[in-house]
């Protein structure tokens, strides 16, 4: 699933060809795509048609198209394998489409993809979270992602201490970090020497202090790197893959030897359909007090 970096790589993307842009053709053609709008396939069309693009928008995982003029949003999440893609308007479409935006002053289409349809696209109504930004209702209880203004360190701290969940469960909860995922969880830990089930509550703060700062610093280098691509399955909008997964040091690498100690690392079970790759050596697990 695209991550914080994936998505702003994505979003960055958009907003070099879209800002000022009026949407002049919209197209859509899977309903799980438009599960969330509350209304039919024209009207989803007629209420952007003729809507210029302010800004694109993004926090943690999800994006939103601001509408000049307008208190609602076009929003997007890209699930595991949704993709916006700049095409050719005389191209033909590529497989998996699930919608296609032409614009009276672009000379190309935006078409969204999704092969496995778990993204959406929707229009939603703007509201205000704590600090007075707009957002789209969708994204209301999501917190700010680790590079935003409005992202408190030792608030956020003090909420990971509070869970009673393993650490990597407490990371990945969009309510208290957003856009952290299961890629750069991996990362982070393996940096700050961190076992992936230590109790969230047993994590001291400077090893929180620690961990941020990895995050930060893997998804630094994955931006630099134009995000992770192990498939087709994420491109930014150019159909170009990143390459950020040349620099990896835990996620995807088990069996292969750390870059620290040489010992072997290991995938565990973490809950369903999911692993955790973390060096036994550097990252030990401790044993539970008695």
């Amino acid at each position: 699933m695209p991550e914080l970096p994936e998505v702003e790589v994505v979003r960055s993307g958009l907003a070099s060809q879209l800002i000022g842009k009026t949407i002049s053709q919209v197209e859509t053609f899977h309903s799980r795509t438009l599960r969330n709008f509350k209304g039919t396939k024209k009207q989803f069309s007629q209420q952007l048609i003729g809507r210029t693009i302010k800004d694109v928008r993004r926090r943690g995982k999800f994006l939103w198209l601001v509408l000049a003029d307008e208190d609602w949003v076009l929003s997007a999440h890209l699930g595991m394998s949704g993709q916006f893609l700049f095409q050719n308007t005389a191209d033909k479409r590529p497989n998996h489409s699930r919608a296609i935006f032409g614009f009276s002053n672009l000379s190309q289409n935006l078409i969204f993809t999704d092969q496995r349809t778990f993204g959406w696209i929707n229009i939603e109504p703007v509201i205000f979270d704590l600090n007075q930004k707009p957002i789209p209702v969708s994204v209301k209880k999501i917190k700010p992602d680790l590079f935003a203004k409005e992202f408190n360190e030792s608030q956020t701290i003090k909420e990971l201490q509070r869970r009673k969940t393993c650490v990597k469960n407490a990371i990945l909860n969009q309510e208290i970090i957003s856009g952290v995922g299961n890629i750069y969880a991996d990362e982070a830990l393996w940096y700050a020497k961190l076992d992936w089930k230590t109790p969230a509550d047993q994590v001291s703060q400077l090893e929180y202090q620690e961990l941020i700062a990895a995050l930060q610093q893997v998804m630094k280098q994955a931006l630099r790197d134009g995000g992770t691509s192990f498939d087709a399955l994420y491109v930014n909008v150019n159909g170009e893959s990143g390459y950020f997964e040349q620099s990896l040091r835990a996620y995807g690498r088990a069996g292969q030897l750390c870059y620290r100690c040489k010992s072997k690392l290991i995938r565990e079970a973490f809950g369903v359909g999911r692993g955790s790759t973390r060096c036994p050596q550097c990252q030990k697990r401790k044993t539970a007090a008695r």
